[in-house]
């Protein structure tokens, strides 16, 4: 896709997925190290101060939406935004519905 998945190196845990230093809710039977997949369309951001933050970057105007680039912890990340919404600055939360994320093996690359 363009702009392509984007693939994180993370921990699944009792507690859900680590991520950059964040924590969010996950119920995947698989525990410990993951690569965690997002489509740049199918996370979002919100004004919430738990959970994974984005720390917003460039944000780069496309007529109809906007790609947000930023990072998670060390890892760069680009989001897609209609660009009806406010444009992010900062540090943002980022929402994600737990059936949109890709679980993959991070020394074989299958999906779990």
């Amino acid at each position: 896709g363009a702009p392509p998945m984007n693939l994180l190196p993370a921990e699944m845990t009792d507690n859900g997925i680590e991520l950059g230093g964040y924590r969010a809710p996950h119920d995947a039977p698989h525990r410990g190290s993951i690569t965690l997949g997002i489509r740049p369309e199918r996370a979002h951001l919100n004004g919430h101060s738990d959970g994974i933050q984005l720390d917003v970057g460039i944000v780069e105007e496309l007529g109809a939406h906007r790609l947000i680039h930023g990072t998670i912890g060390t890892h760069e990340v680009t989001i897609t935004q209609d660009a009806e919404l406010p444009v992010p600055e900062g540090r943002v939360g980022l929402s994600f519905r737990h059936d949109d994320l890709h679980l993959f093996d991070p020394q074989s690359g299958q999906r779990m």
